[in-house]
């Protein structure tokens, strides 16, 4: 542990250790859409169906909570340090859109300036937000075509570059548009008024009985119903899936915060230390684990899922004892630095 974390005694390294499993499965998501992988193997498949948006939207809530504990005191200077960090988020995912089409960034920028404009609303009104911005993407949905500018084949959005194009794109039918997506970010801001070492026992129940409910709701939904209306995944982020992605959260939240409080030496202080330099660590999945996987073995054919699987779970500890190693050195990751040079 380094002097500026001794000092820090009050962080939660549970949120630390679930922002690193988030990235672990992002990364799995990432590399299952990029090596085209194929549904071979039922315990994968599941387990990558169940990770489908919802490591997403566990790192979109830790902003929330993380939005929260930076803005307890609030500050007129700490508003707009948010606001210059969705700046540059926001700018900066743009220039990585042509590499990774899927990228967060640009609209992690837009829930962090929402965020910097409702920190400081009420509980209620956060619940509000909640469900206004579900409601409001069940109306697009009703005047819009879901499938407007998109190539499901290929998954390239074909008006991306455009004004009307790109608005769609960020608020409606991209990869994690903000209605409903920033619920994720409402959700973490509640998340983070509560004393999450006290009740995170109860946290784990709640999520772990809601996860149980929510799927076999949506499993008998769509039995009798459209199929896609009721289902749990990302595209489109239906309020089930909201639901499920919400749960999903809590839960690894919970339970990474009951571990952290238990251990936080040794590989659990390395999951910890990958965990705070999230934002260089998602960057290089595919900067660097693309690359590697090209040199390797290229991108001409599909591959399995569970070479996928094995791969994802390859540059994972790659990128915890790249992580670790560089802590040891460095208070900051390099895009975390650079971030703080440009918003200061």
């Amino acid at each position: 542990m380094n002097n500026v974390e001794k000092i820090k005694t009050n962080r939660i390294y549970g949120l630390d250790f679930a922002r690193a499993l988030a990235i672990f499965g992002m990364i799995f998501v990432n590399y299952n859409i990029i090596f085209g992988g194929k549904s071979d193997n039922t315990v994968v498949r599941v387990f990558l169906t169940t990770l489908e948006g919802k490591a997403a939207a566990t790192f979109v809530t830790l902003a929330g909570i993380g939005i929260t504990l930076m803005m307890r005191d609030f500050t007129i200077e700490k508003q707009r340090t948010l606001i210059k960090r969705a700046i540059f988020l926001f700018v900066f995912g743009l220039l990585y859109t042509p590499v990774w089409s899927a990228d967060i960034l640009h609209f992690y920028g837009v829930y962090l300036l929402i965020a910097a404009f409702t920190s400081r609303v009420s509980n209620k009104k956060l619940l509000v937000f909640i469900i206004l911005s579900n409601i409001i993407f069940l109306l697009l949905i009703l005047i819009v075509d879901y499938e407007t500018g998109w190539n499901f084949n290929t998954l390239v959005y074909t008006d991306f570059w455009t004004p009307i194009g790109m608005l769609r794109h960020l608020f409606y039918n991209g990869f994690h548009p903000v209605f409903p997506w920033i619920s994720f970010i409402f959700l973490g801001m509640w998340l983070g008024r509560l004393d999450l070492r006290l009740i995170s026992k109860r946290l784990l129940i709640v999520s772990s009985i809601l996860i149980f409910i929510i799927q076999i709701t949506s499993d008998y939904l769509e039995t009798i119903g459209e199929p896609y209306i009721f289902d749990t995944q990302p595209l489109p982020p239906f309020p089930l899936f909201i639901l499920m992605g919400s749960s999903v959260a809590i839960f690894v939240i919970s339970v990474s915060i009951i571990i952290t409080e238990r251990f936080n030496s040794g590989p659990f202080r390395w999951l910890i230390e990958t965990g705070q330099l999230s934002l260089s660590n998602y960057f290089s999945h595919i900067i660097i684990g693309v690359s590697i996987f090209e040199i390797i073995s290229g991108l001409s054919e599909n591959y399995s899922q569970i070479f996928v699987f094995y791969y994802s779970v390859s540059f994972f500890i790659l990128t915890v004892t790249t992580s670790h190693f560089w802590r040891r050195k460095y208070s900051r990751g390099p895009l975390e630095t650079i971030m703080r040079i440009f918003t200061k």
